[in-house]
C-alpha cells in the first residue's frame, strides 16, 4: 500500500509539471502566503501562552521536618521493705512532619506540610531515683498497776466406808493491770540518686507522733481447805417372830431292777416332805449425823438428820422329809418264736487275675499285578491268657417271727391293798436273716487278635531304568542333518569335529524321577560330494530318584556311534549303528520292617537305524524310519534284606519298530538356522525337538535344541515324560 501510494504521488507531480502558471505561482503567491501563515502561527502561539491557565507540572517528597523535644517520665512503685521510690526517666519524643513540594506550569513550586508522625523512645536507664524512707523512734512509759482479788468455792466429796466427806476448798484469783504507753515518732528521709547509683541529696520531711496505751495483765491462784463435813449413819435394829405355817407334799419314785430270774422289777417309793415355815421381822432405824470442822480441825457444828425406819421380814422354813416303800411290780414275759425259710438265690462273680500277654509275628510277601511293588503283609497276633475266679454265693433268707406278751404283778407294801396283775398288748417282731453258702471255682479265658499292616517298597527300577535306556538310545543317534543342511562338500575329506552337551530330565511319573547328562565328541567327514561318513562317543549318567525316598537307581552308558548321511538327487539318507555298554544299580527300602536292599549290573545294547528323508518343500521334508536294536542285561541278586532281595534273570530282548515324522530346516538370517522335528513311531511313542543353529563361518557351527519325548499313552509305562536342553559345538578342520 505505501508503495501504490508512492507511485501516484509521483503520478500527480508530474502532472503538476505540466500547468503551464506553476512558476509563477510560485515565484509571487506561494512565498506572500508562507509569510502570511508564518505571522499567523507565531499570533497563536502567543496568544495560547498568554491565556493558558496555571497547570500542575510534577508532585514530589520534600526534606521531611524533624523536631525532637525530651520529656520526663515518673515511676511511682514500693519496695520490699515498704519505702516508696519515684523513678523519674527522660524520654525523646520525635516528630517527623513530611513535606510535598508542588511544581506548576509556570516555574513556580508550594510546598505543603503532611500530618505529622510522633514517635516516643522510652528511656531505659532512669534520670534520677529518689527513695523515701520512714525513720522511727520508740518510747515506752509504765503506769501505776491496778490490783484486784476473786474468792470462789469448789466442793469436793469423798467416802470412807460408809461415811460421805464433803471438803470445801477457797480459790483465791489474784489480777494485776499494768498501763503501758508507747509514743512512736516518724522521720520521713528521702535519698535522690542518678542513673549511676551516684548521691545528689538527702533531705528530712516533717516529724509526726502517735502514742499508744496498751495493758499488761497478770494473774495469781491460790487454793486452801476452808471446811470439812463428815457424814456418818447411826442404826438401830428391833427382831420379832410371827405364826408359824405347817405344809406337806408326798412324791412316787421309782426304782428299776431284775430279779433271780431276770424279770424286770419296778420298786414304788412314797417321799412324804413336810415344811414348817416361821416369819421372823427386823425393823431398822438409820439416823445420818453430820460432823463440820474448818481447815484447822477444830469443830464447827453438828447436825441430826430425820431417822429412817424399814422393816424386813423373812420366812425361817425348817423341812423334813420321809421315804418308805410303796409298792413292787414285778413283769415276766410270755414269748413264743416261729422260723420261716424264704426262697433261696445264687449269684456269680467273676474276678479277673492279672493277664499275660504274647505277641507272635508273620509276615506274608506278593508282588503287585503290573509288578513294581513288592507288598508285604505284616500280621500281629496278640493272645492273651486272664485267669478268673467265680464265686457262686447261694442266699436263702431266714425269717425268726416273735410273739411277746409282757404281765406285771404289782405287790403294795401296806399289806392291805390286794395284788395286781395285768396283761399288755402281745408285739410281734420279724427278724429276717440270710443264710449263705459260697463255692469257688477257677478258669482261663483266651483272647486271640489278630492285627495285619500293610507295607510296599518299590521294585521296579531296573524295569524303569531299561525303559530309560532305550528312550537314551534312540537319542544317541547323529544329529548329521542337523549340522549339514544341503549334505553338500565344500571340500572332500575335510574332517569336521563337534562336541555334544545335553541335560535332560524327565516328570514325576508314578513317584519316579529320571535325570541325566551326556558329554560327547565327533569327527565327520565328506567322502563324496553329497557323501559324508562319521563316527561318535557318548558318555551318558543318570540318576533315578523317588519322591518317597524309599527308592533310587542309576544308569551309566558309554556309547560309540558309526554314522552315514548321504544325498540322492533331494532325497537324504541317514544311517546310524551304535553300541552301548551299560552299568545298572538300584536300592530300594522298606523303613517301616527295617528292610533295606541294594543291585548292580551291566548290559549292553546294539542297534541300527534307517532315515529316510523326502525331497524339501518349504523348508519341510518328511521322513519314515526302520530301527532294529537288541538289549541284554545280566541277572543279579540284590543284596541285603533276604526277605525283599530280589532275583533278576538274563535278559535279552530284539525288537523292530517303524516311525513316520515330518522336519523343518530353514534359514531365519545369514547365519542363523530354525529346525523342528517330530515323529511317532510303532511302540507309540512320540518324541519331538526344536532349535537353532548358529554358523558364523563354514568352520564353526552351534547349536542348541530342546527334546521331549512321551507315549502317547499315558497308562504306558507311568506316563514319564523325558525332556533335554542340548548344546552342540562343530569345529571344521
Amino acid at each position: 500500500m505505501f508503495y501504490a501510494g508512492f507511485q501516484t504521488y509521483s503520478n500527480s507531480k508530474l502532472h503538476f509539471k505540466r500547468w503551464s502558471f506553476f512558476n509563477a505561482l510560485h515565484k509571487y503567491k506561494c512565498m506572500k502566503t508562507i509569510l502570511k501563515l508564518i505571522a499567523l502561527i507565531m499570533l497563536t502561539l502567543t496568544l495560547t501562552n498568554v491565556s493558558k491557565a496555571q497547570a500542575i507540572v510534577s508532585t514530589n517528597n520534600g526534606s521531611p521536618i524533624i523536631t525532637v523535644v525530651s520529656v520526663p517520665r515518673i515511676v511511682n512503685s514500693t519496695d520490699n521493705f515498704g519505702d516508696m521510690i519515684v523513678t523519674t526517666y527522660t524520654d525523646t519524643v520525635t516528630t517527623t512532619t513530611p513535606t510535598i513540594i508542588t511544581t506548576y506550569n509556570n516555574n513556580t513550586a508550594v510546598t505543603t506540610n503532611g500530618t505529622p508522625v510522633v514517635t516516643t523512645n522510652l528511656a531505659t536507664v532512669p534520670t534520677t531515683v529518689a527513695t523515701t524512707a520512714n525513720v522511727a523512734t520508740v518510747i515506752t512509759s509504765n503506769g501505776a498497776p491496778i490490783v484486784t482479788l476473786t474468792n470462789s468455792y469448789v466442793p469436793v466429796t469423798t467416802t470412807s466406808g460408809t461415811s460421805t466427806i464433803v471438803t470445801t476448798n477457797l480459790n483465791v484469783l489474784t489480777t494485776s493491770t499494768t498501763p503501758i504507753a508507747t509514743t512512736t515518732t516518724v522521720v520521713p528521709v528521702t535519698t535522690v540518686n542518678d542513673g549511676s547509683g551516684n548521691l545528689i541529696s538527702i533531705s528530712n520531711g516533717t516529724a509526726t507522733s502517735n502514742t499508744a496505751i496498751s495493758y499488761a495483765i497478770t494473774t495469781t491462784n491460790s487454793s486452801s481447805v476452808y471446811t470439812v463435813a463428815t457424814t456418818a449413819n447411826q442404826s438401830t435394829s428391833v427382831t420379832k417372830n410371827g405364826t408359824p405355817v405347817v405344809g406337806a407334799t408326798i412324791a412316787y419314785s421309782t426304782a428299776n431292777s431284775v430279779d433271780a430270774s431276770n424279770n424286770p422289777v419296778v420298786k414304788t417309793y412314797k417321799l412324804t416332805t413336810t415344811t414348817t415355815t416361821t416369819p421372823v421381822d427386823t425393823a431398822t432405824t438409820v439416823t445420818p449425823v453430820t460432823v463440820t470442822k474448818d481447815g484447822n480441825g477444830n469443830l464447827i457444828s453438828t447436825y441430826y438428820g430425820a431417822p429412817t425406819t424399814t422393816d424386813n421380814v423373812a420366812n425361817n422354813a425348817v423341812v423334813t422329809t420321809a421315804n418308805a416303800l410303796y409298792s413292787t411290780a414285778t413283769t415276766t414275759q410270755n414269748v413264743a418264736n416261729q422260723t420261716v425259710y424264704g426262697n433261696p438265690t445264687t449269684t456269680y462273680a467273676n474276678v479277673n487275675g492279672t493277664a499275660t500277654s504274647t505277641v507272635a509275628y508273620s509276615q506274608a510277601k506278593a508282588k503287585s499285578a503290573d509288578a513294581k511293588v513288592l507288598n508285604v503283609a505284616k500280621t500281629t497276633t496278640v493272645t492273651t491268657v486272664t485267669p478268673v475266679t467265680t464265686t457262686a454265693t447261694t442266699v436263702t433268707p431266714v425269717t425268726n417271727v416273735t410273739t411277746n406278751t409282757a404281765v406285771t404283778t404289782t405287790v403294795y407294801a401296806d399289806g392291805t391293798t390286794p395284788t395286781l396283775v395285768t396283761y399288755s398288748a402281745p408285739t410281734v417282731t420279724e427278724n429276717t436273716s440270710v443264710s449263705t453258702a459260697k463255692v469257688v471255682t477257677n478258669s482261663t479265658q483266651t483272647a486271640v487278635t489278630n492285627s495285619v499292616a500293610n507295607f510296599g517298597t518299590r521294585i521296579d527300577q531296573v524295569s524303569f531304568l531299561q525303559d530309560q535306556n532305550k528312550r537314551l538310545n534312540k537319542q544317541l543317534d547323529s544329529d548329521a542333518f542337523d549340522r549339514n543342511k544341503l549334505v553338500e562338500a565344500t571340500e572332500v575329506y575335510s574332517a569336521t569335529s563337534y562336541l555334544t552337551a545335553d541335560y535332560g530330565r524327565t516328570n514325576v511319573s508314578d513317584t519316579y524321577t529320571f535325570s541325566n547328562q551326556r558329554y560327547g565328541f565327533g569327527f565327520e567327514e565328506f567322502i563324496g560330494a553329497n557323501d559324508l561318513v562319521g563316527i561318535q562317543y557318548d558318555y551318558v549318567t543318570g540318576n533315578l530318584k523317588s519322591d518317597t525316598n524309599e527308592a533310587s537307581g542309576s544308569l551309566v552308558k558309554h556309547h560309540i556311534g558309526l554314522f552315514n548321511l548321504v544325498k540322492l538327487s533331494d532325497l537324504v539318507v541317514k544311517t546310524d549303528l551304535g553300541y552301548a555298554y551299560d552299568k545298572y544299580t538300584n536300592a530300594h527300602t522298606l523303613n517301616a520292617l527295617n528292610y533295606s536292599n541294594t543291585g548292580s549290573t551291566k548290559g549292553n545294547d546294539y542297534w541300527a537305524n534307517v532315515r529316510v528323508y523326502s525331497p524339501k518343500a518349504y523348508g519341510f521334508r518328511a521322513y519314515v524310519n526302520g530301527r532294529y536294536e537288541g538289549d541284554k542285561l545280566t541277572g543279579f541278586t540284590e543284596d541285603g534284606s533276604a526277605y525283599t532281595a530280589q532275583v533278576f534273570s538274563d535278559t535279552t530282548t530284539s525288537k523292530f519298530t517303524a516311525a513316520g515324522g515330518l522336519r523343518f530346516d530353514a534359514n531365519a538370517t545369514d547365519y542363523l538356522r530354525l529346525i523342528a522335528e517330530g515323529g511317532y513311531n510303532s511302540d507309540k511313542l512320540i518324541d519331538y525337538k526344536a532349535g537353532f543353529v548358529f554358523e558364523p563361518n563354514k568352520q564353526i557351527s552351534v547349536s542348541l535344541q530342546g527334546l521331549q519325548q512321551r507315549y502317547a499313552q499315558p497308562a504306558v509305562n507311568g506316563q514319564a515324560v523325558n525332556s533335554k536342553v542340548s548344546l552342540q559345538g562343530d569345529i571344521k578342520f
